[in-house]
């Protein structure tokens, strides 16, 4: 139902923002941590979307991250 990524050097609470002025969202690592260990995780759900709706969820991520 979800996908862990790392991204590396990268905040995901800091990317958050532009994913979502993508169109595209994911929870930031750092909400399923007591400590910033996380910072660089990205959790994504892939349970409810079709594999056209997923390639275009990468295609907004990848613009997203192009903007930081």
């Amino acid at each position: 139902m979800f996908c862990w990524a790392r991204l590396h050097a990268v905040d995901t609470s800091d990317l958050l923002p532009a994913a979502v002025d993508q169109g595209v969202a994911f929870v930031p690592g750092r909400a399923f941590a007591v400590s910033d260990d996380l910072g660089e995780y990205l959790r994504l759900s892939f349970a409810t979307l079709a594999p056209a709706e997923l390639d275009e969820g990468v295609r907004r991520l990848a613009a997203a991250l192009d903007h930081l």
